[in-house]
């Protein structure tokens, strides 16, 4: 019978990052368009993974990146679409139209979105007084009816 050793602290195998920093570094890489299928072998031996899994991982960074960019892409079509609109309602001298089109263009940067007025803070004027037991547990001072 052999006597099996007890794992040497040295021939652990290193520990693997968590799956979104994984992820995450095979997608800075194609950003900086340095990624390379040749870079899996590596990777995975320095995360102590599969190179099949370092596959699945540059996949998911890859849609990943894809996403971002078609969401860059249909808001610059839409910007586009705008501008060409606004455009041509110059041209026609139609100030509806205008109105209309700016208004659009400033929601899609984010400025002059609707504001929903039932959101706003109410006045310290038309607060009401608590009542039952949120009256006994109002810190505030009040004077006793007479």
């Amino acid at each position: 019978m052999t006597r099996r050793r007890p794992p040497s602290d040295t021939a652990r195998a290193p520990e693997s990052p968590p799956v979104w920093q994984r992820v995450r570094t095979i997608r800075r890489r194609l950003e900086e368009r340095t990624w390379d299928s040749a870079q899996a072998a590596e990777l995975a031996e320095a995360w102590g993974i599969t190179e099949a899994m370092v596959r699945g991982h540059a996949a998911e960074a890859q849609r990943q990146l894809e996403a971002v960019l078609d969401s860059k892409r249909g808001e610059a079509t839409i910007a586009a679409d705008l501008e060409a609109a606004l455009q041509l309602a110059f041209e026609q001298g139609d100030p509806y139209a205008i109105r209309g089109l700016l208004a659009e263009k400033l929601k899609l940067h984010g400025i002059g979105a609707h504001r929903d007025p039932k959101n706003d803070p109410k006045p310290a004027a038309e607060q009401q007084t608590p009542t039952g037991v949120a009256s006994f547990l109002d810190p505030r001072p009040r004077s006793k009816p007479s």
